[in-house]
């Protein structure tokens, strides 16, 4: 706990810190060696220097901001979450579909990857059920959110 406190009171020092120059001017300027500096204040002397206006700006999202943000995941969850409850309603419906034709037709006609159309089996029949019926299971079913 102490060093959570701790690394709390460090960053918001460095955090007033930062701010409290953000509007003062930097001072760059080279000396007799040709190294060039960045200062706070200007260099001693008859030595030649630039005023640098530097705009720091606040990494913290204002409160605004931050609002404006998650209005937008919002809206983003809200389109992603209908469209996915839009496909599991239309998949329901589909399931349902082919659940009604095979439990009421004797005969499914169905085409080969030839292009031969044919009947199917009993057995391809009854697995097609079987599918149909688990997917209205699994599309049909509300979602416990």
């Amino acid at each position: 706990m102490i060093k959570i406190v701790t690394i709390a009171t460090i960053s918001m020092l460095v955090v007033l810190a930062t701010n409290s120059f953000a509007n003062d001017p930097l001072y760059k300027w080279t000396d007799a060696k040709g190294e060039v500096h960045f200062t706070q204040t200007p260099p001693l002397g008859d030595i030649p220097y630039t005023v640098l206006n530097v705009q720091i700006q606040s990494v913290i999202p204002s409160p605004k901001t931050q609002i404006i943000e998650d209005k937008k995941k919002d809206d983003t969850l809200s389109t992603e979450t209908k469209a996915f409850h839009d496909a599991r309603d239309r998949n329901c419906q589909l399931a349902k579909e082919n659940m009604k034709t095979l439990s009421e037709r004797a005969r499914i006609r169905v085409n080969t990857a030839d292009g031969e159309s044919r009947l199917l089996t009993e057995q391809e029949k009854a697995e097609k059920m079987k599918l149909s019926q688990e997917q209205i299971t699994s599309f049909c079913t509300p979602i416990k959110e």
